[in-house]
């Protein structure tokens, strides 16, 4: 009955473990720019990695804001990151406009340099799977470098100016082929360019450097950028591994 016991305990402990090891994920960055005044450039995220800081110009927070705006375009804003084989990261920001009807934008997305090009746009300076929000209420996705590839196009619901939209891309680098998904308000978007399912794939792994907000027009507005990664799935066999020997090794 001990062995059982052991057993059924032993088995609880593992699958606790696995379970918290899938859904939980580490913080990269995070920063919403509540306690943000003045210029974003050298500003440390509340939530960092390296204690690595913005690298931007022309994105201020007024006092009371709690979101970040743009003063001048084309501008854009970077923070270190080098995504590596075996993981999976989430990339989330929410964007909007605080006015405008026109075809002007507020990006999110990724960037093949690793310095520079904070007075250019994404569509010049090696953005890579960069999903844009226009005045309009439209959005685009590009699988890039900057405008090459396959494009996506299509619109949030409800659109308003001055309201927050929720843009995520997801960047799966866990098989040989590494994949990305776009997420737009919860709703997973079709970005496979007709190939089967709704991932991109990139069948060479791109030499990802940042992360980078980018705008055409001074009405872009941004809040809540987070960077996340849920460990690799060899986590999940060394866990599976210390179960067993937790298993074996208890008395009966």
């Amino acid at each position: 009955m001990k062995r059982i016991a052991t057993i059924l305990v032993s088995g609880f402990v593992l699958t606790t473990l696995l379970g918290a090891a899938v859904s939980s994920a580490a913080m990269i960055y995070f920063d919403d720019f509540a306690d943000m005044e003045g210029s974003l450039d050298e500003r440390t995220p509340p939530v960092t990695t390296d204690n690595a800081s913005w690298d931007s110009y022309g994105y201020l927070s007024d006092a009371g804001d709690d979101f970040l705006r743009v003063n001048s375009q084309p501008r854009s804003a970077f923070l270190p990151f080098s995504p590596t084989s075996g993981f999976l990261y989430t990339y989330s920001v929410q964007l909007g406009h605080t006015g405008g009807t026109g075809t002007s934008w507020a990006a999110m997305g990724f960037n093949l340099n690793d310095s520079g090009g904070t007075t250019q746009q994404f569509n010049d300076n090696n953005g890579l799977g960069v999903v844009a929000l226009r005045q309009s209420g439209n959005f685009q996705w590009w699988a890039g470098p900057e405008l090459a590839g396959t494009n996506v196009t299509g619109s949030v619901s409800d659109y308003a100016a001055g309201q927050f939209y929720d843009f995520m891309l997801q960047l799966d680098t866990r098989g040989s082929d590494w994949t990305l998904n776009l997420y737009v308000d919860g709703n997973q978007i079709d970005i496979s360019g007709g190939s089967p399912g709704m991932s991109h794939v990139y069948a060479t792994p791109p030499n990802i450097q940042r992360i980078q907000l980018s705008n055409s027009a001074t009405t872009a507005i941004f809040d809540n950028v987070e960077l996340t990664v849920v460990p690799e799935p060899t986590t999940l066999v060394l866990l599976g591994l210390a179960g067993l020997l937790l298993i074996r090794r208890r008395p009966v």
